[in-house]
């Protein structure tokens, strides 16, 4: 676990290591989802999902000194992996491949004020169990949905679930020491994901 923790925030990141990181990223989601032995499965699911994207950007972001400098590093990587996903898609399905532009767009923009708010999680105190909060919530929204196509199709999509879940733990013991910011975290992070399982079952059953 130590080790895992340097991680997260001791672990320095030169502009030009975060550009190698983005092209290896951005190479990565782009080649998996034309590989038909990985599609529609956890394997490929960084090219259409978030949960990769998530674990990349805190990396990024506790990584930094500075606020501006998290916001600047997350942008830089979004808009270099993104754009270069797309294109390598390009030659072999078409303009297709920009399909899910706006969105990641949308989302490059949002980096910028979303690295800058996201770093405070540094100050390891309630501000942070605060923002950390709609993160896991994203997170368990991928985990329940993973997870039910799992239930549905096994085994596919389970290591995508189970990965999400991992993530949330990793989030919640390595970017807090104290136990009653890792306890409360960890509560708001059962809370939804036993609120997207109801509702899974709910919109199953109708």
């Amino acid at each position: 676990m130590e080790k895992i923790k340097k991680l997260f925030g001791q672990t320095e990141l030169s502009w030009k290591q975060i550009f190698l990181f983005a092209l290896l990223a951005g190479v990565y989601a782009g080649v998996a989802d034309l590989i038909p032995a990985l599609e529609d499965t956890s394997f490929s699911d960084i090219s259409v999902s978030f949960e990769w994207w998530i674990l990349f950007g805190i990396f990024l972001v506790v990584n930094c000194t500075t606020p501006g400098e998290a916001a600047a590093k997350t942008f830089l990587f979004l808009l270099i992996s993104q754009p270069l996903s797309c294109l390598i898609q390009l030659p072999f399905v078409g303009w297709s491949s920009f399909a899910g532009w706006p969105v990641w767009t949308a989302l490059t923009v949002l980096s910028f004020p979303l690295g800058f708010a996201i770093w405070y999680v540094r100050q390891k105190n309630l501000l942070s169990v605060l923002l950390l909060i709609p993160v896991n919530a994203f997170l368990a929204l991928h985990a329940i949905y993973y997870l039910w196509e799992a239930a549905e199709r096994f085994p596919r999509h389970l290591l995508s679930g189970l990965f999400s879940i991992a993530l949330i733990l990793v989030f919640v013991f390595c970017l807090f020491e104290g136990k009653a910011a890792r306890v409360g975290s960890l509560l708001a992070a059962a809370f939804f994901l036993c609120l997207f399982a109801w509702l899974q079952l709910n919109a199953s059953a109708i």
